[in-house]
C-alpha cells in the first residue's frame, strides 16, 4: 500500500507541475493523513469527526489546529457527508490525494500558486488536485509500473491459499470480482497466488465496472485466450460456473451472479475494501452479507494494546472529574434552594451554610481546573501510537466512535484486516453479533435496575 500510494502521489505531482503548480520540494508524508478523515473544501481543512459529525480534531493545510481554533471554526456544526462541501477519505487511494491537497493549501495561502494556474479558493484547489490524481490513473503509467514489477507492490499472504482451499472444500462457491482488466488481474493475482491462481475460484469476473455492476445488467463475456479475446455469454448459470473452473469472464452484473448461484443475498458473503462501492451497494442493492477489509486494523489493535495503561490513567481522571462535578452540582443546587426562598430572608444558619457552600465550591472548582490541565494533554496523547496527529483510526475522543467506524458498522457485517483471517476459524463458522450495551443497561452497584423512586427520590 505504501509503495502504491507513494507512486500515485509522484505521478499526480508530475501532472500538477505540467499545469504550472509549484511543486518543488514536496514529498509524500504518510503520517499527515489517515483513512476516515474528511476534507472541508470550503476552508481548506482536513477534519476528524465522531460518529455524529462533530469535529474533534482539524488541520488547516499541514498545520494542526488548536482546540480553541476548532471550536471557533466549527463549534457545534455537524459534518454532513451528503453535502458536496465534504470529501470523505474512505479508501487508501484517497490518502495521497489528501496529502497533496493539504500541502498545496499551504502554498495557496502563501500566494505561491498563480491565479492563472488555479482559482484562488480552496474548492478550486481541490478540483485541480482531483484532476491531477485522476490523470495519474487514466494515463496508465502507474498500472504499467505495477505490471512491470508486481512484487514491489503486491505482498503475498502465505496463509491465503489454504484459507481459500478450506472454503471451497467446505462446499462454498468462491468468486473474484474486480474492476481491473484481464492483463492487470493476471499479473497481480499470479504474484499473489501463483500461476494457477484461477483454480482457487469458481467464477472470476474482470472489468466489473463497480459501482455500475450493482445496478446495471451489462453484457457478460467469457475470456477465451491469454491475450484477452472474448466471446459473449448469453446467460451465466450455476451449471456453467461449476463446469468452468479456471475460466475468466468480463462485465456482467451482480444480478447475473446471484442468478447463477441460485441463492438469496443472505447466503452470499461479499468481501471488499471499499465501504461504498463494495460493502454498501452489495448490502443495499442485494442484501448480501458483507465483510470489509481494513488493512490498518492490525496497527490499530497494537496501538490500543500499547496505550492501555495510558487509557486507564485517563479514565481514572475522567471518573474523578465526574465525581467532583456531581458533588459541585449538588452543592450549587442546595445553595440555589436556600437563596431562592420566597421570603427572601436568610437566617444566620442559612448565611453560614451559603458561606460554607461558597468555600467548598471554590475548592471544587480549583480541583476541576487541575483535572482539566491533566485531562487535556491526556486526550491529545491518546492514540498517538497509531498516529501522532489524529489518534486512533476508529475512535474519536476518549469514548466515542469515529465517523469511519460508524460507516463500517452501517454497511459491513464483519470487518477484518485481511482475507486469510477467516482461516483462523472453521469455514462452517456462523458469525453472530456481539451484545450491544445501551445507556439504560447500566446497573446500579447492587446490580438492580434503576427504579422510579431512585430517580424521583
Amino acid at each position: 500500500v505504501d509503495a502504491w500510494e507513494g507512486r500515485a502521489y509522484d505521478f499526480a505531482l508530475r501532472s500538477l507541475a505540467r499545469r504550472g503548480v509549484p511543486t518543488q520540494g514536496l514529498e509524500i508524508d504518510k503520517d499527515l493523513v489517515i483513512r476516515g478523515l474528511i476534507i472541508d473544501k470550503r476552508h481548506g481543512n482536513i477534519v476528524k469527526t465522531d460518529r455524529f459529525g462533530f469535529v474533534k480534531r482539524a488541520m488547516h493545510g499541514t498545520a494542526r489546529m488548536t482546540a480553541a481554533e476548532v471550536r471557533m471554526r466549527y463549534g457545534r456544526e455537524l459534518v454532513n457527508l451528503k453535502d458536496e462541501r465534504w470529501v470523505f477519505l474512505n479508501t487508501f487511494f484517497s490518502v495521497s490525494e489528501a496529502v497533496l491537497y493539504a500541502q498545496l493549501v499551504d502554498r495557496l495561502d502563501s500566494g505561491a500558486i498563480e491565479r492563472t494556474v488555479c482559482p484562488q479558493s480552496y474548492e478550486g484547489l481541490y478540483v485541480l488536485v482531483k484532476e491531477a490524481v485522476f490523470d495519474a490513473h487514466v494515463e496508465g503509467t502507474l498500472k504499467k509500473e505495477i505490471m512491470a514489477n508486481p512484487s514491489r507492490f503486491v505482498r503475498p499472504d502465505p496463509e491465503l491459499p489454504q484459507t481459500l482451499i478450506d472454503q471451497r472444500q467446505a462446499g462454498k462457491t468462491l468468486m473474484l470480482i474486480t474492476n481491473s482488466d484481464f492483463g492487470y488481474t493476471e499479473t497481480v493475482m499470479t504474484c499473489a497466488l501463483g500461476d494457477r491462481w484461477k483454480e482457487f475460484f469458481d467464477i472470476v469476473i474482470v472489468n466489473a465496472r463497480k459501482p455500475d455492476f450493482w445496478c446495471s445488467d451489462a453484457q457478460l463475456y467469457e475470456i477465451v485466450s491469454n491475450d484477452g479475446l472474448m466471446r459473449p455469454v448469453q446467460k451465466l448459470t450455476r451449471q456453467a460456473s461449476e463446469a468452468s473452473e479456471g475460466k475468466v469472464f468480463s462485465g456482467g452484473s451482480a444480478k447475473q451472479v446471484q442468478a447463477a448461484l441460485g441463492v438469496d443475498g443472505s447466503s452470499i458473503l461479499y468481501v471488499g475494501d471499499h465501504i461504498y462501492t463494495d460493502a454498501a451497494l452489495a448490502k443495499l442493492q442485494f442484501s448480501w452479507r458483507t465483510c470489509l477489509i481494513l488493512r490498518e486494523l492490525e496497527a490499530e489493535v497494537e496501538a490500543l494494546a500499547s496505550g492501555r495503561a495510558h487509557r486507564r490513567y485517563l479514565k481514572s481522571l475522567l471518573d474523578k472529574k465526574e465525581r467532583v462535578g456531581f458533588c459541585l452540582n449538588q452543592i450549587r443546587l442546595e445553595r440555589q434552594r436556600i437563596l431562592a426562598r420566597p421570603d427572601g430572608e436568610l437566617t444566620e444558619a442559612d448565611s453560614d451554610r451559603v458561606e460554607n457552600f461558597n468555600r467548598v465550591l471554590a475548592e471544587l472548582l480549583a480541583v476541576m481546573s487541575k483535572l482539566d490541565d491533566q485531562i487535556g494533554p491526556g486526550i491529545e496523547r491518546d492514540g498517538r501510537d497509531f498516529n501522532h496527529l489524529w489518534g486512533h483510526l476508529l475512535r474519536a475522543g476518549v469514548n466515542d466512535r469515529s465517523m469511519l467506524l460508524k460507516q463500517i458498522e452501517k454497511y459491513a457485517d464483519v470487518y477484518t484486516s485481511k482475507v486469510s483471517n477467516l482461516g483462523l476459524y472453521s469455514p462452517y463458522m456462523y458469525w453472530r453479533s456481539p451484545p450491544v450495551s445501551m445507556g439504560h443497561d447500566r446497573p446500579k452497584k447492587d446490580d438492580t435496575v434503576l427504579r422510579k423512586k431512585d430517580v424521583m427520590g
